[in-house]
Parts: structure tokens; sequence; C-alpha cells
């Protein structure tokens, strides 16, 4: 929810989840009462709705200690709370939640549908119940199903409820606030993914996920080549996406430690800081938009004291 960008994110609850008051994202409360509701922003003040109604403004200095905007004793109503984030005096975010009627249908919301034939690249697919009107429903723990055909792997199907005993190694789980989570990884063989997502009565959704061979750029070392990385962090593949043209870089991480992966033009400028932060142990890979990009770029790979430069040249 946070960015940089100006921001408002609206929610049920009073903020201070451990003391057992969570937060939801339910507008469905009984007739006539008063809820506690909090707003999080990076804008200079709030305005908030039930409908056309306004409850009021504040403004996130009263809020500094914590920036947990709080209202409290904000009459329900059937209909929308919104939130109005203003900066400079103008509107510049918006968040809202809708009272939602009974579950009618499976949304299914892929991170990405293009995947790399690499036996490595995953799709992570948001499973969401809605009504009849596009709202989440909540408060739907409707267990929903898949079946898979074509060159993939379930890694698993979780809802983020950790009191569930479930197996994240099947085909079928029971949503949690109104949401499940499907991971369907690639092959080693290019082709089409067909997915179809079950729950009781409603509508079964489908979607389809294509697997792309990798095509390899010509990747050369820098002479000298830096390499006395022991059992640090290894930068090993670069590889094109024919269909979108990114450049993916994938490197492991042997010893957790800070990894900083920049792409340099043979000025010596940097053109894009693509990670720079501390990592656990593992496998990574970035995505870079090569997009016009036609040239020679070094990416360079530093750790702590150590260093890898690989020479790219990309041909549109």
């Amino acid at each position: 929810q946070w960015s940089d960008s100006p921001m408002v994110h609206v929610a049920i609850g009073n903020g201070m989840a451990n003391n057992g008051s969570a937060l939801t994202e339910n507008w469905n409360q009984a007739a006539g009462s008063l809820d506690t509701v909090v707003t999080y922003t990076n804008c200079d003040s709030v305005d908030l709705y039930v409908n056309t109604t306004k409850i009021g403004t504040k403004k996130l200095s009263d809020f500094s200690s914590n920036w947990i905007m709080q209202w409290t004793n904000v009459p329900w109503s059937s209909g929308t709370i919104k939130a109005i984030g203003m900066k400079g005096g103008r509107q510049a975010a918006i968040d809202s939640i809708n009272t939602a009627g009974a579950a009618a249908k499976v949304v299914l919301k892929p991170d990405h549908t293009t995947l790399y034939a690499d036996g490595h690249d995953v799709s992570c697919i948001e499973v969401d119940i809605e009504d009849a009107s596009n709202n989440l429903v909540f408060s739907a723990t409707n267990t929903v199903s898949f079946t898979m055909t074509g060159p993939g792997r379930n890694l698993g199907i979780a809802s983020g409820n950790w009191t569930s005993a479930e197996p994240f190694k099947a085909t079928s789980r029971a949503a949690y606030h109104g949401k499940a989570l499907i991971v369907i990884q690639s092959t080693l063989e290019p082709g089409t993914i067909n997915l179809t997502i079950n729950s009781g009565t409603m509508t079964p959704a489908s979607l389809t996920l294509t697997t792309v061979t990798q095509q390899v750029n010509t990747i050369k070392p820098v002479a000298p080549s830096v390499s006395a990385l022991g059992e640090g962090a290894r930068l090993f593949t670069c590889t094109q996406n024919p269909v979108n043209k990114n450049i993916r870089v994938r490197y492991r991480v042997d010893i957790p430690e800070r990894i900083n992966l920049s792409v340099v033009s043979p000025s010596g400028r940097m053109v894009k800081c693509l990670t720079n932060n501390y990592q656990p142990a593992g496998i990574y890979s970035i995505d870079w938009n090569a997009t016009t990009r036609s040239g020679v770029y070094f990416f360079v790979l530093k750790t702590n004291g150590n260093r890898i430069v690989k020479k790219a040249f990309i041909v549109e």
C-alpha cells in the first residue's frame, strides 16, 4: 500500500492489531452500528465519507507519533466508505470499501501470464470471490479448487489463514477473507498452461499461461574479470524474453549479505540500479526493460568487497 506517490488506504478497525482488534475490509456491518475506522496516508489530510455524507477531515500531522489515523463512532450505512487523500489542497489519492452482496463469481488476478520455460519461473495467481457487482466478499470462506493441463507444475495453493491445517500441496483450499493464492511453475517445455478454477455453484473461471523459450543474449566477461567471490553471490545468466524484450538477470546468493546489481553504460554512467539491499541465501531474478536499449551495457554485481562484471550486447 505504501509508495512514494500519494496514497491512502482505509480499513475497518482501530489499527492496533496487537490487542486483538484486527483490521478488515468488510463494510457489511449491522444496521445502526457505530464503527472504528483507520486510514493510512502520506498525504497532508484525509476526508472520510460514508456514501455522500462527509464524516470529517483529519490531518496527518495530528498523528505523527504512529501515523495511524483513527476515526471512531463512524455510522454504518450500506454502500461505500471512502477515504480521499488531500495534498496541497487537492485530491491526490482515493480508496474505498463497498458493502458486498452474496458470493457470485471467482475472479483470477495473475501477477503475469507469460513465463520462461526454464523450470524456475512462476506465476502467482490471486483468487478473489466477488459478488455480482465486482465487490470482494471479505467474509467468504468458499472452497476453491482447480485443475491444470499443459507444461506446468502446481507448487501449491494457500489462503493466508495461519490457523488452517489444509496442506499447501493440494488443488483445493478454503478461501480466507475472500481470497486464495495458486502458484504455478513452468517446466523446460514451452507451451500453454490452462487452469480452470471452481467454487461450488459459482461459474468456473479460466486462465491461460504461456511459457516461452529463453533467447540468450551475447554475454561476455570483461577482461580482466573479477571472479574471486568464493562462496558469495554469483551472476550466472542474462536472458531475454522474446515477448516483452525484458532482460532477466538471474543470480545465486550463497551467503546472506548486501547485494548491489546495476546496469552501467560504457562511459560509466549508471543506467539502472536493479537492487541494493540485504538478501538471504537463495536464487534471485530481476527483470530490466531493454526496449529501445540497443547497445553495449555492463551488468555489475557487487557484494562485500567483491565484484563481477558481465558485458552484454543488446540488439533490437
